[in-house]
Formats: C-alpha cells, structure tokens, sequence
C-alpha cells in the first residue's frame, strides 16, 4: 500500500510541512483505537518490564503495539492494555511517568542526531531570518520542510518564528550542526526532515508539560 505523507504548517502549533511518497501500512493506536499509517505511530514493547520505543519501521525485538503520538494516548499506555495487545500478563517495573520522562529524552537525542546528518548533507539553511522566510514560503507557495528554534530567543523573536518547532538551547541546537549557536534551523523536505517530524511529534506528546494526568486517564476515557 502506498501511503503519502502531507501536511501544511498550522499557525501558534508548531508545526512543519513534508511532502514525502513513502510505502506504508496501515495499523490501529492501542489506546484510542484509530487507524493509521505506521509511519504516524510509534512502536511500543515491553523488555525485562521496561517500556521500549521506536519508530514502527525498525521493528525492535519482541511482540509490538502501536501508539498514536498524542499525550493522551502514551498517558494510556498501562498493564492491562499491553497485557491484551501481547496477549500475556505484562508487569511494569518503572512507572508509566518515569517512561515517558525517558521517551522525551530519546525524542531529543534523536531530533539532534537528525540535525546531525542534515547538516552533514547539506540539508541545513541557518539563522532566524532565513527560517522565518521560508516559514512564510511555506504558507504562502507551498514550500515544504521542518523549522526549529531555539528556546532561549528573545520574545519578538519567538513572534517571528511561532509555527517553528521549539528543541533546545541555543547552544544545544548549534551543538547538533557543529556551530557555536544556532537560533533558528530550517531542513527541506528529505528522509531526514521526516525523521525530524516523527521524533517532534513524539517529544511533544511525552513532554512532562504536555502530558495528562495518569491517574485520571482510565475514568475519563473509559477501556478499550
């Protein structure tokens, strides 16, 4: 099946733009029940009673399950629902919360290590000028691609730059690019600006801001 991946940039969310074919299946998030491309989902296994998280492509070992890359859905990732999905009892030895704490940290290395290889293939353009520019491009003509910034810009630049990704000092972003500092990153539409969406999504959704309450998930949206 062939699924094609396309999305425009939404005003004050942060975020980006991709046009990308890629070949693709379809699977159903564990929690909320919809259906999606796996290329939407993350992929969930349980280790030596440790959550363990992947895009759903690399296939890590053991029976998996697919999560949507929303808060309310990683917030309902508990026992007894992985306990049907594997069809086994499942004990957790680290709590749901401590989990998602990891699943943030993995999102931002990921995202840099992304960076990383963009820069390495020239698939970087620099400074909050040129982010902004292309961030308008991109609502105006159609220009795709992925915008990030760094999170400790002034104020009016933040304005300029609201539908960019925020990931980081502005220190740690130019670390990812072997520079000093690095306000703003812009990368064009590639394999490498749609690993970047994945695991931004996915910090997003693990974000300890984001995040719902746990303990009140199961009343409120009842089992599955």
């Amino acid at each position: 099946m062939q699924g094609q991946i396309k999305e425009r940039g939404v005003p004050s969310s942060g975020r980006d733009a991709i046009s990308v074919e890629t070949p693709s299946s379809e699977r159903s998030c564990l929690v909320c029940r919809t259906p999606r491309e796996t290329s939407e989902l993350l992929r969930v296994t349980v280790l030596q009673g440790r959550l363990v998280f992947d895009r759903a492509k690399k296939r890590a070992p053991g029976r998996g399950a697919h999560v949507c890359l929303e808060p309310a859905c990683l917030a309902g990732l508990d026992e007894n629902r992985l306990s049907r999905a594997f069809r086994t009892s499942q004990s957790l030895v680290e709590p749901l919360e401590e989990s998602l704490t990891r699943l943030e940290e993995i999102a931002k290395r990921r995202i840099f290590e992304s960076l990383g290889l963009a820069r390495r293939s020239g698939k970087v353009e620099l400074g909050t000028d040129r982010v902004a520019e292309n961030l308008k491009k991109c609502m105006d003509s159609g220009r795709l691609g992925v915008a990030l910034r760094a999170t400790d810009l002034a104020v009016k630049t933040v304005n300029r730059l609201s539908d960019a990704w925020p990931v980081g000092t502005s220190e740690e972003l130019g670390h990812a690019i072997g520079v000093g500092k690095a306000g703003a990153v812009w990368v064009p539409a590639s394999r490498f600006a749609l690993a970047l969406k994945f695991w931004l999504q996915v910090k997003r959704a693990a974000s300890v801001e984001k995040r719902p309450d746990t303990t009140s998930y199961g009343s409120k949206k009842g089992k599955s």
